[in-house]
C-alpha cells in the first residue's frame, strides 16, 4: 500500500528552494517500484533532486512572475498514485494606500500610513526609516499601516520629516509629514489672545475682559 506521509499541499516563496514529499509502502513487491511525474504546468520549474527509500526532494526554481503558480505531482506505485500540490507565490509587492503628504497641526497626534504587502516572504520584515533623525515621531508597523505618533510642536516654525518604506526588492515608497508651528495669537469668544509661553499653558488677553481695546 502506498500512502502520502507529508502535507497534501506545499508552499514555497518566490526565491525557491526545496521541498520534500515523504511516502512510506506496506507489503512491497519486488516487480514493482515509484514513478513519478509532474504536471505540464511545473515541468519546468520543478526538478528531482534527491530519493531515497520513504522520499523524494525536489529543487524548485526561483520565480520572478507577480502572481502565484501551482503543479501537481503524482508518485505511482502499482495501481495506486498519490499526488501533492506545489504552490509558489509570486514576487512581494508593496503598494501605499493612504497620501503621500500628511499634515498635522502643532498639538500632535497619530498619523497612519495605509499600505498593502503580499506575497510576504518568510523571515522579511517592513523596514520604516527617516530622512533625517528626529525625537517628535515614533512608529510602530503593524500588517496594514504604519502608526506615527506626533508629538506637539512647541516651536515657531513648522518642522516635516520624509518617511521611506521598504521591503526586499519592491518598489519602495515615501510619505512626508509635516507638523504646524505653535500658534502664538488667535482669538476666543471674541478676544484676541497671545501665548507668552508660560509653563502652566495660560494664554493671556490682549484687554481686560469687558473693555474694547489693551488700552
Amino acid at each position: 500500500k502506498l500512502s502520502l506521509k507529508s502535507d497534501k499541499q506545499q508552499s514555497i516563496d518566490c526565491k525557491g528552494g526545496r521541498i520534500t514529499i515523504k511516502y512510506s509502502i506496506t507489503n512491497k513487491k519486488s516487480e514493482l517500484h515509484i514513478d513519478e511525474s509532474i504536471d505540464s504546468n511545473g515541468a519546468s520549474w520543478i526538478k528531482r533532486d534527491a530519493m531515497s527509500d520513504n522520499a523524494i526532494v525536489y529543487n524548485i526554481s526561483k520565480y520572478d512572475g507577480d502572481n502565484t503558480r501551482e503543479a501537481t505531482i503524482t508518485l505511482k506505485y502499482g495501481d495506486q498514485s498519490i499526488t501533492t500540490k506545489i504552490i509558489q507565490q509570486g514576487k512581494p509587492k508593496l503598494l501605499l494606500l493612504s497620501k503621500e503628504s500628511e499634515q498635522i497641526s502643532n498639538k500632535g497626534g497619530i498619523v497612519n500610513i495605509e499600505y498593502m504587502l503580499t506575497n510576504k516572504l518568510e523571515g522579511k520584515n517592513l523596514s520604516v526609516a527617516t530622512s533625517k533623525s528626529v525625537d517628535w515621531l515614533k512608529t510602530s508597523v503593524s500588517n496594514d499601516k504604519i502608526k506615527c505618533t506626533i508629538d506637539k510642536n512647541s516651536l515657531t516654525e513648522p518642522r516635516d520629516v520624509t518617511l521611506t518604506v521598504t521591503y526586499a526588492d519592491c518598489e519602495p515608497f515615501s510619505v512626508k509629514i509635516t507638523q504646524e508651528a505653535k500658534t502664538l495669537e488667535g482669538y476666543a469668544n471674541g478676544y484676541k489672545w497671545v501665548d507668552l509661553g508660560l509653563e502652566s499653558g495660560t494664554l493671556w488677553a490682549t484687554c481686560n475682559i469687558g473693555a474694547g481695546t489693551s488700552e
